[in-house]
């Protein structure tokens, strides 16, 4: 059975973010430089075909802070803890 906290499930998110860097660079450099291979935790708010809406933060009456909307293309690998 998955464990939910006050009826959402607790994910695990790996995604691919874009990368940025300032300043001067060679095209090699910045060819390899790839994106951000990033990872986060939180509430599953919402997921569907082109969504993951993930939040580290569950308030009173179905409230939440720090929301992030994932686009699911980005998106590699989601495990409900």
């Amino acid at each position: 059975m998955m464990k939910r906290i006050d009826g959402y499930e607790i994910v695990y998110v790996e995604w691919l973010d874009a990368c940025a860097s300032a300043g001067w660079h060679s095209s090699r450099d910045i060819r390899e430089g790839g994106l951000a291979k990033m990872k986060s935790i939180g509430f599953l708010v919402h997921r569907d075909s082109e969504t993951v809406i993930i939040s580290s933060s569950k308030g009173v009456e179905d409230r939440f802070g720090d929301a992030m909307t994932i686009p699911r293309s980005a998106v590699t690998k989601i495990k409900i803890l």
